[in-house]
């Protein structure tokens, strides 16, 4: 018994001494960060909001700072043209995404897990999807979700309702991705019962106190374990549900045979071995595209998906297109709210170029230049997440700093879009900032909300033009003001989402109405 008692004691003290050693990895490489406590690192640091954390390492040990993540070393880098280079121009040595230790058979085959030349393989076989071409012929889907959005807009206005904004946006998001990728009616718009937009929201509630992750951070060699007994971070009903929607998706598309349909699961359906180099950054006229051209990183020869690649990119393109287009829409309704000057702009925009539903055309919406500047400065103010994670897979050194291969890299979006090195005045909510005139002088990593380089979202052309279609739409017949309830700024969440907790509520006033209270 005795000799047991001093086994244990033995290894946990081997335990923290190898726990102690980890957390010195930074400082015997010189690089400065804050102190970490045993086991957690400085994980329970960041239940705060990250960036408002993030912002005190910046401030006090510049902008390379080390910190651990439980026990991994995790570089925090807000230098904007060290990133440049992680992300664009030495993207070989930084070709992956963190891994997860707990793994989901729902995403299993997307690109979010993907790495290596899988990815460059997923990669390549789905930016078709992407085109011009393509695009236009959804926009006709896409403001067929916008006007039911507008009618409920209409339906709670004449109710005297306020509106709220996630509430409202979540369906519509939900319903154009269905539509426009699947070719499925969701409806969830005006079934609020509708189990896609329940499921959906489920796994966006999921957050890091969830036991199996918890644990799998603090001993490692547990993450094997529950993945053997699928005991993973999404429940099991979840997991079933999206699988039986696109199992059966797919098996009415073979069906069928040739359906005439060009959307996402049909190109992923079709997809057959091929040697074009096809690249989504390639359509000159899109100003995001503009940042990813950098590289000489061209995607590989493309063989045909299989049938979990399929399901796993369908999922993710659902859930990462819900999250990211709703918070967009529900961020940018806030700011026209509170900054009526521009609001003013833009309605004026939209009554000239698009005074009708039947004006609401790929070519109009792309042609909307302050609409496009609102968005964009909408998103550098409120990206919708918060870091973008990078592994090391090739050592490299910048600035005497010596990344190693296995190195966590984060990247703070939000901090870097709210620098005021980069952006002057950076919490003033200015449009201009991306005019013909001024977006020259922006620095290429200073607006990441889709990133940037060769991993840049594949879906950021998709987004942008789901966003602009119902902005139009909504303002052809409303403008948006603050009420009561309106939270002047809104909480943020302290997760790698932004997305307001408490909500975005607003007024919203048809022009008939407000013209004539202007009068």
């Amino acid at each position: 018994m005795f000799t047991t008692l001093i086994l244990i004691f033995c290894c946990i003290i081997l335990y923290f001494v190898y726990d102690k050693w980890c957390r010195t990895y930074f400082q015997r490489l010189g690089i400065p960060g804050p102190p970490s406590i045993p086991v957690l690192g400085n994980f329970t640091e960041w239940f705060v909001v990250f960036h408002d954390r993030f912002a005190e390492y910046f401030q006090k040990y510049g902008k390379i700072v080390g910190v651990y993540n439980f026990r991994k070393p995790t570089l925090l880098v807000s230098d904007p043209d060290v990133v440049r280079k992680i992300l664009v121009k030495d993207f070989d040595h930084f070709v992956n995404r963190q891994e997860a230790a707990i793994k989901t058979d729902l995403l299993a085959g997307g690109m979010l897990a993907a790495k290596d030349e899988r990815w460059r393989k997923l990669r390549s076989l789905l930016s078709p999807s992407f085109t011009s071409v393509k695009l236009k012929s959804m926009v006709p889907l896409m403001r067929e979700c916008a006007e039911v959005l507008v009618d409920i807009f209409t339906k709670r206005e004449e109710e005297g309702k306020t509106i709220e904004c996630k509430e409202l946006y979540g369906p519509y998001a939900m319903d154009v991705i269905g539509s426009c990728a699947f070719g499925l009616r969701v409806n969830s718009q005006t079934n609020q019962d509708e189990p896609f937009i329940k499921y959906a929201k489920r796994i966006f509630n999921f957050n890091v106190t969830n036991p199996a992750f918890l644990i799998s951070m603090l001993f490692p060699w547990t993450a094997p374990i529950f993945n053997f007994f699928k005991l993973g971070s999404v429940p099991k009903d979840i997991e079933q549900f999206f699988l039986g929607v696109f199992e059966k998706a797919i098996a009415d598309r073979q069906a069928n045979g040739d359906t005439g349909k060009s959307d996402f699961l049909e190109l992923m359906m079709s997809a057959h071995k091929e040697d074009d180099d096809v690249n989504i950054m390639n359509d000159a006229e899109d100003d995001i595209a503009d940042l990813a051209q950098e590289t000489s990183w061209k995607p590989k020869q493309k063989t045909a998906l299989n049938r979990q690649e399929i399901i796993g990119n369908s999922i993710t393109f659902l859930l990462a297109g819900y999250e990211t287009s709703s918070t967009a829409l529900g961020f940018v309704s806030y700011l026209l709210a509170t900054n009526q000057h521009v609001q003013d702009l833009l309605v004026a925009e939209v009554k000239e170029m698009a005074p009708s539903q039947s004006d609401v055309t790929f070519e109009t919406v792309t042609k909307m230049e302050y609409l496009n500047m609102v968005i964009m400065e909408a998103m550098r103010i409120y990206p919708p997440g918060e870091v973008l994670e990078r592994v090391c897979n090739k050592e490299i050194t910048y600035n005497n700093i010596t990344i190693k291969k296995g190195q966590y890299i984060f990247i703070p979006i939000w901090n870097l879009q709210h620098d005021s090195d980069l952006w002057p005045d950076p919490e003033t909510f200015d449009p201009e900032r991306f005019s013909k005139d001024r977006r020259g002088n922006n620095h290429p990593c200073g607006w990441l909300p889709f990133g940037i380089g060769p991993h840049t979202c594949i879906g950021v052309r998709f987004a942008m033009l789901e966003i602009k279609v119902a902005m139009v739409c909504i303002l052809q017949k409303f403008r948006f003001d603050t009420c009561p309830e309106t939270e002047i700024p809104p909480k943020l969440g302290n997760l790698s989402f932004l997305t307001p907790p408490n909500g975005i509520t607003l007024r919203i006033t048809p022009h008939s109405r407000y013209n004539l209270r202007s009068r």
